[in-house]
């Protein structure tokens, strides 16, 4: 899974502050992940960008059959 925050401003942010817990935990209750642990999420990735005219988040969940 990729994460990726884009920030309105370029003011500094810790990346670890931008994905909060609770996201993982409600994929995992709503079923959309299994579990958000090591044997169902092998790898988080997570990453900040700047786009003043569209902050947003994008999340990748890439899944292996």
């Amino acid at each position: 899974m990729t994460v990726t925050t884009y920030m309105p401003t370029r003011r500094r942010a810790d990346c670890d502050g931008t994905v909060p817990k609770f996201l993982l935990d409600s994929f995992t209750e709503a079923e959309f992940i299994v579990d958000d642990d090591y044997k169902h999420l092998e790898e988080l990735t997570l990453r900040m960008g700047y786009d003043k005219d569209n902050p947003r988040t994008e999340i990748v969940i890439k899944t292996i059959d």
